[in-house]
């Protein structure tokens, strides 16, 4: 893959509603995160894997999508509809997905969120 982009996770200890109400914030990053490898498509198509959820997400930038499926592309087509109420999107990506702090609570690997 051409490009990798790596977003580390966020703790934020005093609370993620203390910013927006003009408080203090102490968040901080860790080295942990979420890292994706991609390529950049032409045509708009997005085909992205998980290293750490099943199945594979595949949907085009440029077409209506369903924004809830129930499984974690749920987050890439969130995005994609978010971007597209500010931005026109004309390019898509081929891309494998993996983050590095253990899968616990309500999301398994077994039974994706």
């Amino acid at each position: 893959m051409e490009y990798e982009i790596f977003s580390p996770y966020r703790v934020c200890p005093v609370g993620a509603h203390v910013d927006h109400q003009h408080g203090l914030v102490t968040g901080f990053a860790i080295d942990k995160g979420v890292t994706l490898w991609f390529d950049v498509t032409d045509d708009g198509s997005v085909h992205l894997e998980s290293r750490t959820f099943p199945g594979i997400i595949d949907f085009n930038i440029k077409e209506e999508t369903l924004v809830k499926q129930g499984n974690w592309g749920d987050y890439a087509r969130g995005a994609k509809y978010a971007l597209r109420k500010r931005y026109k999107l004309t390019k898509g990506i081929n891309g494998v997905i993996q983050g590095t702090l253990p899968v616990g609570g309500a999301c398994r690997a077994a039974q994706p969120c």
